[in-house]
């Protein structure tokens, strides 16, 4: 059940986590990248298969090279197409995915890693092959790198990419039609990193060209060149209050492929762990950005993070954001204020069940007047049982809503999704569930007046066969 995310000022495909146990199983060996903040790729997003009719995957292990498998039969794909400012989700119909991955121990934990991945359509196919690794010069400096090289043929459909079509890019060269041109593109991430007890700091160099894609991952953007490099000081006072805390300087430099400037940033953060099971963190991010050839200047970020843990039966948490940020999806973009909250509660009053409510709202207003450009707020609460070892329930309930000022259109849901799940060992797992999807009422979305917009029941079997090499 994913959680659903505002998307009014998004300009990048949404991203979500993977839950299906069959994809999760083994799914560190397939993770090549895509780490925290930094600007390197994920070659693998398995959420790209998004029906398969049927799916293999063979995992095992050589000595100490490790290596996977994955071939499916795709239905409805999702890809994820990346341009310089933005990257949109594309339907291009069925698809033949197969992936492979090796990765070899070496020594201190280091690696050394290669990846081949291949999506075939009806006409057109995206293939990548590259390597990644991990190398410890000694337990405190380490370099990590990735490098792919991406041959793309378009399918030859125009009707299959109308979210996307009428742009150029490689040079003006190329139209983001699938209109069955065939290109090439590579992608490079090198970084360095020391790291002590008290200290921390790394720097990386990537780029990627305008013609590089990954049919099979998930990639926000491409044209691009980085720099950038962070320090953090870690100290652990002897106080009753103070276990440890930290503060990072970062800065860094993005090129499009071209060498020219996209955005200038510096980051401060200071984060600190507290007697009494509480985490806190504040961050600071300042910007310069050149976003449709337009300069957009002093921009910042400021947001806050505070954790407290009462114990295994309860935790609480809270989050906040406020922006002086890009409003994106105007015809001509503004600088805009934005600010967003949310808490969250963890409970487990027994042994067998657990319970997770939370609370998101953000919005985003002028600089000048109050304004809105959009708000929006998210409810959301999954209630567990666990009636024995092998027979669990779990029930997710969802409000939704979500309203652009400026277009004037309102997005509002309430989704329910009961699932029971029965394991009678560690292979095979039966699921019996349905979805409950509401939508406006015929008196519209001032009165809480919500139809039933689709419902699904389903039973499904899965088996896993475990090979050892």
């Amino acid at each position: 059940a994913d959680v659903t995310q505002f998307d009014v000022n998004n300009n990048f495909a949404l991203s979500y986590p993977e839950r299906r146990p069959f994809f999760n199983e083994g799914s560190d060996l397939f993770s090549a990248g895509g780490h925290e903040w930094q600007p390197n790729i994920k070659p693998v997003y398995t959420r790209s298969i998004n029906d398969p009719s049927l799916a293999i995957k063979i995992l095992g292990r050589v000595g100490k090279t490790d290596y996977g498998m994955i071939s499916a039969l795709d239905e409805e794909s999702g890809i994820v197409v990346p341009f310089e400012n933005g990257s949109e989700i594309v339907a291009p119909g069925k698809s033949l995915v197969n992936v492979l991955r090796l990765k070899h121990s070496l020594d201190n934990s280091s690696y050394i890693g290669g990846v081949i991945t291949d999506r075939r359509y009806e006409t057109g196919s995206g293939t990548n092959v590259g390597t990644d690794g991990v190398y410890y010069f000694n337990q405190n400096m380490f370099i990590n790198w990735q490098a792919f090289a991406s041959m793309t043929q378009e399918p030859n459909d125009t009707s299959l990419s109308t979210e996307i079509n009428g742009s150029k890019f490689g040079a003006d060269s190329l139209t983001s039609d699938f209109d069955g041109e065939e290109y090439i593109g590579h992608q490079m991430f090198l970084r360095l990193t020391r790291s002590t007890r008290n200290s921390r700091f790394n720097c990386f160099v990537a780029e990627k060209t305008p013609t590089f894609r990954v049919d099979t991952g998930y990639l926000k953007q491409n044209h691009e060149r980085n720099l950038g490099g962070n320090y953090t000081f870690i100290q652990y006072p002897k106080t009753d209050i103070v276990k440890n805390y930290m503060f990072t300087l970062a800065t860094g430099r993005v090129w499009n492929y071209d060498m020219e400037i996209k955005l200038r940033w510096f980051y401060t953060s200071i984060s600190g762990e507290f007697k009494g099971r509480i985490d806190g963190e504040i961050n600071y991010f300042f910007t310069d950005e050149n976003y449709l050839d337009s300069l957009y200047t002093d921009l910042k970020y400021l947001s806050f993070d505070l954790d407290k843990n009462f114990g295994e039966k309860f935790s609480i948490g809270t989050r906040g954001s406020n922006n002086k940020t890009i409003i994106r999806y105007l015809d001509t973009p503004e600088i805009g204020r934005s600010k967003s909250y949310s808490v969250w509660l963890r409970l487990k009053p027994t042994a067998n069940i657990n319970i997770n409510p939370s609370l998101n709202y953000n919005d985003a207003q002028k600089l000048d007047n109050d304004n809105y450009y959009y708000k929006g707020q998210r409810i959301r609460i999954r209630f567990t049982y666990q009636f024995s070892k092998y027979l669990s329930l779990r029930l997710v309930g969802q409000y939704f809503y979500q309203k652009d000022f400026v277009n004037d259109e309102i997005e509002k849901a309430v989704d329910l999704q009961p699932l029971i799940s029965y394991q009678p060992n560690p292979f095979t797992i039966f699921y019996i569930g349905s979805s409950h999807d509401f939508d406006e009422g015929p008196n519209g979305y001032k009165a809480f007046d919500l139809l039933r917009n689709s419902r699904q029941f389903f039973f499904k079997f899965q088996y896993l066969f475990n090979t050892k090499g």
